[in-house]
Parts: C-alpha cells; structure tokens; sequence
C-alpha cells in the first residue's frame, strides 16, 4: 500500500491521524496524551479530522480503483478483437468515473464484462 499523506498547518504528515495514542504502560508518551486521537494531539478541529478522513477514505477507492484498471489492461492489446474492446473500454471508463461517486463508503462499482 502507498503511504497515504496529509497536511496540517504546513507539516507534512504519513501517519494514520485517528491512530490512538497508547497508554505509558503500553510504552506510550508521559504526557497526557494517553487515550487520544493524534489528529486530537496536533490540534485539529472535528471539521478538519473529517476532511482528512474523507481524503483517507478517497485514497482507498482509489487504490482499488486503480488495481481493478490495472487487471483490464490485457484489453489493449493489437490481438483482442474490437467488439470485445468496446465492452472492456466502457468498464475500463465507468471505473475511471468511480471518484466521481459522492460517498467514498457506499461506491457502486461497474460490473466486468463477460
């Protein structure tokens, strides 16, 4: 899996932000943080938390998206007759059009064609 990266005031991040810091008996930090939320710890509001969840969430639509293309792109090849292209390219299109979707938890993914 790609490391999935976000921001927060300039800083650049690739750690899980809904991660919860452990407590000091699990080798967490002495510092109060125990039991929250980085994304709680680096000062973020519930709106901006959201908003890197929901790019969270996209990343992983994406990288299916993106595994489902990859298994089609036998298609393309100067052997594989056009009318069998022609199905192939609509699904390979309606994949393309996935993040389009408003809901990156309910995606209605295209059927492959036989």
């Amino acid at each position: 899996m790609k490391q999935f990266k976000w921001t927060h005031n300039g800083i650049e991040y690739t750690h899980d932000p809904f991660k919860v810091i452990p407590p000091v008996e699990l080798h967490g930090p002495d510092d109060g943080n125990a039991g929250k939320a980085m994304w709680e710890v680096i000062g973020m509001t519930e709106e901006q938390a959201t908003t890197v969840r929901n790019n969270l969430r996209w990343h992983f639509v994406r990288e299916e998206r993106d595994r489902r293309i990859l298994q089609t792109d036998w298609v393309s090849g100067d052997d594989v007759p056009s009318s069998h292209k022609t199905k192939w390219q609509t699904y390979r299109q309606a994949l393309r059009d996935v993040t389009n979707q408003s809901d990156p938890l309910n995606i209605t993914w295209p059927t492959q064609p036989s």
